[in-house]
């Protein structure tokens, strides 16, 4: 028996790509071959080996990491990377939105029966990356539709690793509510909680 055997239901149940989705598989084309070994960030490396060694009871919180920095600091290719790790390692599917690409797409299709499809896969699919989330506007439709997603997966505990390009001051959030608002940052700190990580270039200092 593996460790997805004994697994709740919602975690064992097989996400495939779905045609209602209107971006790229899984994990995108660039990052097929990523692998632990390739990020320089040791702070990084360190924090994805420590969520996959206690997957299973994070998960089931619905807790995964949080990675926000500067543009071009491994954010995306490490979520890219666990989620090769758990598809490889315990069988798990993720679904992967590049929040600035895909909810453009599915807005400009917001009045079609597929926009609601793909919304709804997104509540409900095991594992959710929100790649780039932080280039939603504030106050626009899609903002409103990151955060019902984030708000469903949250009351289910389902678990959503975010990335996004923001510079925080020290023990200082305001920027991460300017961008998002407080009502999803909050929710991003509650269930980030043990694997919340600023990425600078190299280290985290």
């Amino acid at each position: 028996m593996t460790p997805l055997d004994t697994a709740p239901q919602w975690l064992r149940d097989a996400v495939e790509p779905s045609p209602l989705l209107v971006g790229p598989p899984p994990v995108p084309e660039q990052f097929k071959n990523a692998t632990l070994a390739n990020i320089p960030s040791e702070p990084l490396r360190g924090l994805l080996r420590r969520y996959g060694g206690e997957f299973w009871d994070a998960a089931g919180k619905g807790v995964a990491p949080f990675l926000i920095g500067p543009p071009g600091t491994y954010k995306s290719y490490g979520a890219a990377v666990l989620c090769a790790q758990l598809h490889n390692r315990v069988g798990i599917r993720t679904e992967w939105c590049t929040v600035p690409v895909q909810l453009t797409k599915l807005e400009r299709m917001r009045f079609t029966a597929n926009t609601d499809d793909a919304i709804e896969r997104w509540k409900t699919c095991p594992f959710l990356v929100c790649d780039d989330f932080a280039m939603v506007r504030l106050n626009s439709w899609q903002h409103d539709v990151l955060v019902e997603i984030a708000m469903a997966r949250f009351e289910a505990q389902k678990p959503t690793l975010w990335t996004g390009n923001i510079v925080l001051a020290q023990g200082n959030t305001q920027a991460l509510t300017e961008a998002v608002g407080a009502q999803l940052s909050r929710r991003l700190m509650e269930r980030s909680t043990g694997y919340r990580l600023y990425v600078q270039t190299h280290a985290e200092k």
